[in-house]
């Protein structure tokens, strides 16, 4: 099973379905806020693909939820944006709260830094951005849930 996570596209309607294209083996697309507009027409544009998405900082009057929880292949995996938890400060309380609803992967944006970490059995990653990347290159992220384990990658567009 394959999850893509990309975050922060900031208005540009054009870096999404490009990923959503270049992924059609993917089983779920996961949006982690700042570009609810984008996501949306996303959503319109592929109607059968599995598609979840939080609010971020900048998705200002949304009713999408702060944090959510997707469940596949019986591995938990809990995102949010990352601004609630102070994310720009470190990742302690966003991985405590992800302990705490016993995720085993958990994924956030906000910071348009792509990373890819392992603590306390738990799988975190950040995909960077695909529209404004603040260190690096454009990028998006994957995790692929195997019978052999749990395998996350950044992808650099």
């Amino acid at each position: 099973m394959r999850i893509v996570c990309f975050s922060d596209s900031h208005g540009n309607a054009l870096v999404l379905p490009k990923i959503v294209l270049s992924q059609t083996n993917a089983d779920a697309f996961v949006f982690l806020g700042d570009g609810e507009r984008e996501f949306d027409e996303l959503r319109e544009r592929f109607p059968d693909k599995i598609m979840r998405a939080v609010r971020g900082n900048c998705d200002w009057g949304s009713e999408k939820p702060l944090v959510d929880m997707l469940v596949i292949n019986r591995k938990r995996i809990f995102f949010a944006h990352g601004h609630s938890f102070n994310i720009k400060m470190g990742t302690a309380d966003f991985v405590k709260e992800a302990k705490y609803n016993k995720a085993d992967i958990a994924l956030f944006g906000h910071t348009h830094i792509a990373m890819i970490d392992y603590t306390e059995n738990l799988h975190i990653m950040n995909p960077g951005s695909p529209a404004q990347p603040r260190q690096g290159n454009a990028s998006y992220g994957f995790i692929d849930i195997t019978d052999a384990g749990i395998f996350s990658r950044i992808v650099i567009i």
